[in-house]
């Protein structure tokens, strides 16, 4: 056919306007996006499903529900891709933030377009879009209301031999820990406040001991600033409990970031003597969970604790 021939009718014609509809529809998606996340996280639902799994649900139907019927997968993973790095930029998330977040988001909208997308290939058969829709529904309640909160308590503890005695080994424990000189191990230098200095009012029962935490790094221009703040932060523990083998600390207040995540309950600190030279020390951290969905946050934040508590030991100034 040459230019000069009249187009037959059952040519396909361009749709035009199509990509300036997509980037006006993409701009209100994510207007709408980011009005949810600050009504969500003004009524206090910040750490809940409702936020990292109920906020991807929508934002993952209008996506999909607004992509051409054979591009909904790219249009539904790429804007959620701008969504998560623009956190970073608007809500003063961190990098480390996101990747911990991006599964579960990721897999809540993989799991909203694959059926709307399987629905808009065979005719519009919106009953399989019913059920995944009612589940992840479900599942972004959880943290909302006491009736959808599962015990949030967890106990982890790390155990390992050193070679001193059991007296060294009590001595240190009323010293400050020895962060300065104490390599932290790779998963928590990353994304985790950084501890700096702890102080030592006394050893007897009721005495309080402060660890210090640093602030954020400033960050560059156009991006708003780390929620975590400049400034430093402080967790102080009381000391509860004492016996010849233990020590326990109660937590009596924490304006540290870590407090948005978990809230600590109490460390209980043993030891044991296996010869004159070594000794067996257990760090048992009891925690309170402050993430929601549970069966995603739950497990991470058990060996990010056990973890933390591997590396206190190794904090004692021996």
């Amino acid at each position: 056919m040459t230019d000069t021939e009249p187009r037959s009718p059952e040519t396909p014609r361009p749709r035009p306007g199509r990509s300036q509809w997509t980037l006006v529809s993409l701009i209100l998606i994510f207007t709408i996006t980011v009005t949810l996340l600050k009504l969500v996280s003004d009524a206090g639902l910040g750490q809940t499903a409702a936020f990292y799994i109920g906020i991807p649900a929508i934002l993952a139907i209008m996506l999909a529900l607004s992509a051409p019927a054979r591009s909904t997968y790219g249009v539904v993973l790429k804007g959620t891709t701008i969504f998560l790095l623009l956190s970073m930029i608007l809500a003063g998330e961190g990098l480390v933030c996101i990747l911990f977040a991006a599964p579960i988001v990721y897999a809540t909208v993989v799991a909203i377009a694959v059926p709307i997308d399987y629905a808009r290939k065979r005719n519009g058969r919106a009953h399989v879009v019913v059920v995944p829709a009612v589940l992840i529904g479900i599942l972004a309640m959880e943290g909302t209301a006491p009736v959808f909160t599962p015990p949030s308590k967890s106990t982890v503890t790390a155990t390992s031999v050193v070679t001193a005695s059991a007296a060294d080994v009590a001595a240190a424990i009323d010293r400050p820990l020895d962060f300065a000189g104490t390599h932290r191990p790779a998963v928590l230098r990353v994304g985790f406040p950084e501890p700096i200095a702890e102080s030592v009012d006394g050893v007897q029962l009721g005495d309080r001991r402060v660890v210090t935490f640093a602030g954020a790094n400033p960050r560059p221009a156009l991006m708003k600033q780390h929620h975590w703040g400049h400034g430093d932060s402080e967790v102080t523990f009381a000391i509860e409990d004492r016996t010849d083998e233990s020590v326990t600390f109660r937590t009596v207040s924490d304006t540290t970031p870590i407090a948005s995540w978990l809230a600590w309950e109490s460390s209980e600190v043993r030891w044991q003597p296996i010869d004159k030279d070594h000794t067996e020390i257990t760090w048992e951290i009891t925690y309170n969970r402050e993430l929601a969905p549970s069966w995603y946050f739950g497990p991470l934040q058990r060996y990010f604790t056990s973890k933390s508590a591997e590396y206190l030991i190794s904090a004692l100034d021996l």
